[in-house]
């Protein structure tokens, strides 16, 4: 009865409204679909029509979510022109609209999170906040959650995780509070969206068994809505892969990778932002494989789309960073340290926050090491530190690279008791304890980290030779099987055990080959003996898997 209630009133409005509400209902169609592009003329023609009526409200409404599909289309410039033009007809017209003011700021916040100005979208978002209140008494309104979700979002780019997880937990609870309300079904895009966001807060902790978790939780829950296409399944098979990818299981990550690259090309065509930045992380993951030929192809691609297009130079400077990936990997470090150096210049260009800069800065570190450079070393690696401990933390792989190469210098150049602090403080860094009823676990961040710290330790042990202090050789190479022990615990513990990366059995049999060494050196039969039983024993459980 509603239906046709609806369609008899639709029918009888006076024919210039009715010319407003049929492009309303084409566009509301298009933007639901995720057709961005396609929504822009019905919205012009929205805009036009209320212009005409002399509709402010509803023309700055308009104006809005047409602003919308210009920053959804990574069409930036366009929609920050737009907002900007809708805040000030707000502030002129209607005396500064709390609801429209938050809707436009909400808007505008997401456009510098677009542009990586964080502290800016941050303080935009939280202007957002105040003026939803201002309007709203009920704190669970559609619009707050929103706001909400893109503080938490923002935060877990920038790191600052417990403001993150405050946020999120918000999110949550006005969601559940909101839906209750009105009787709405829990089995909604709204929460997949938070298990997406959580499990990539997760990944970027180090916490790589909850986000698997977040990730299987999003993916599970639009299979079972039957939504698997569009945005929302892009970015959970996108996020998930890089999970499991880290976690060792390369070929499946890939997997998902590329899946979630063709739904983005059919849902936004491949010249779009969206396209491109996942385009990038793909090719980043082929360069990790070493399937360097697979990796240059795709960053080639990315080149051949941006072009000189202004719009993504404030992308670019990854796609520089990734070149230098792929020619690390290829043992060319003249030319991965001067891409490099152009990534840097253009983050430096665009002012794009440390976050992203620390990481990349650290990989110029890494390529003066490697190509001999000591002083361009030793000059850098203290401010670059400094950097990576402000913006990404001590549990970071940024953090790890920088200590166990200053480990590597400190073992080169003879000091073997500063490089063992160094090296010892690695791996404590990249592990930490948490209590489960009153039990206590440790953790380790990343199992791959843990396994080279072992086998750089072992290598300073066969190196630091004190044959005149029979108790520290001794506790040397207790130390050692200690670590070999580890490292098998380790993979005994890790996830998908039947698809982990060649890389994890190398650092298994090439550790337990170091031990024998160890052992050997010594002629001690009762190390000989713990030293083949571990070998014995890495043989079988990777002919078993």
């Amino acid at each position: 009865m509603l239906k046709y209630l609806l369609i008899s009133m639709i029918f009888f409005l006076p024919s210039e409204k009715n010319e407003t509400i049929k492009p309303k209902i084409t566009a509301d169609s298009l933007m639901a679909l995720g057709k961005y592009e396609e929504a822009i003329p019905p919205l012009k023609k929205m805009y036009s029509g209320y212009i005409e009526l002399s509709d402010t409200k509803e023309a700055i409404m308009t104006a809005i979510r047409l602003a919308e599909c210009k920053w959804r289309l990574y069409r930036i410039e366009e929609g920050d022109s737009i907002l900007n033009y809708a805040s000030k007809i707000n502030s002129e017209k209607l005396n500064n609209d709390n609801y429209i003011a938050s809707l436009i700021l909400t808007h505008q916040g997401t456009i510098k999170l677009l542009k990586m100005d964080y502290d800016g979208a941050i303080d935009v978002y939280n202007k957002a906040l105040i003026r939803n209140q201002l309007h709203f008494d009920d704190s669970s309104n559609q619009y707050q959650i929103n706001i909400l979700f893109n503080l938490a979002s923002t935060y877990t780019q920038i790191g600052v995780y417990d403001s993150a997880i405050h946020h999120y937990t918000n999110v949550y609870e006005e969601q559940l509070k909101y839906f209750k309300a009105n009787a709405r079904d829990t089995l909604h895009v709204d929460f997949v969206d938070i298990q997406i966001n959580l499990c990539i807060l997760e990944y970027n902790r180090g916490f790589l068994r909850r986000a698997k978790t977040h990730g299987q939780k999003a993916i599970m829950l639009l299979e079972q809505m039957g939504r698997q296409d569009g945005d929302y399944y892009a970015d959970a098979l996108s996020a998930y892969g890089r999970v499991v990818f880290l976690l060792g299981n390369y070929k499946y990550g890939l997997k998902l990778k590329r899946q979630a690259l063709d739904i983005i090309k059919l849902q936004y065509g491949k010249e779009s932002w969206k396209y491109l930045v996942e385009l990038m992380e793909l090719s980043d993951h082929y360069a990790k494989n070493k399937q360097f030929h697979l990796a240059r192809n795709r960053i080639d691609e990315f080149f051949q789309i941006a072009g000189q297009n202004e719009n993504f130079g404030v992308i670019t400077f990854n796609a520089y960073n990734i070149l230098g990936n792929i020619n690390t990997g290829l043992g060319n470090h003249s030319e991965a340290l001067k891409y490099y150096k152009e990534s840097v210049s253009l983050m430096r260009k665009y002012k794009i926050d440390g976050t992203h800069l620390a990481p990349i800065s650290t990989n110029v570190i890494q390529e003066y090491f490697e190509l001999g450079d000591k002083k361009s070393f030793l000059k850098d690696y203290k401010t670059t530190l400094i950097l990576v401990e402000e913006k990404l933390g001590r549990h970071s792989d940024s953090w790890y690279t920088l200590k166990t190469l200053y480990g590597k210098h400190l073992t080169e150049t003879g000091k073997y008791a500063e490089a063992e602090k160094v090296l010892l403080k690695t791996l404590q860094d990249n592990s930490f304890d948490y209590n489960i009823s009153g039990k206590k676990y440790r953790y380790y961040q990343n199992p791959i980290k843990q396994l080279k710290s072992i086998i750089q330790l072992i290598d300073l042990y066969k190196t630091w030779n004190e044959e005149d202090n029979e108790k520290l050789i001794i506790h040397q190479f207790q130390l050692g099987d200690s670590l070999i022990q580890q490292s098998r615990c380790l993979i005994n513990n890790y996830e998908d055990q039947l698809n982990f990366s060649e890389e994890v059995r190398t650092f298994y049999s090439e550790a337990t080959s170091h031990n024998i060494q160890l052992y050997e050196k010594k002629k001690d039969d009762h190390f000989l003996y713990q030293s083949f039983y571990f070998s014995e024993q890495s043989k079988a459980y990777i002919l078993f898997n």
